[in-house]
């Protein structure tokens, strides 16, 4: 799949994702930055995904777990 084709689907994956936990995320170009119970980016390149975040707050943090899972299942559903 080429990264083009890639985006099209990941987009609407991190929106539904972003939602569950009420994330902001702003898209530009190859990478989306996101805020609210987390901080960090999405980075797509030719060949790697790289995703750093950081839980803020006391309530992220005890659902770490969940949003681990979550982010998981969202790229897994894309990346198969």
């Amino acid at each position: 799949m080429t990264v083009d084709e890639l985006l099209v689907q990941l987009k609407p994956a991190v929106a539904e994702s972003a939602a569950k936990f009420d994330l902001r995320v702003q898209w530009s170009g190859r990478t989306c930055m996101f805020s609210g119970a987390a901080l960090g980016y999405l980075k797509v390149g030719e060949t790697s995904l790289v995703l750093a975040a950081r839980l803020i707050g006391y309530v992220a943090l005890l659902h770490r777990k969940m949003i681990e899972t979550e982010i998981t299942r969202a790229l897994d559903s894309v990346i198969r």
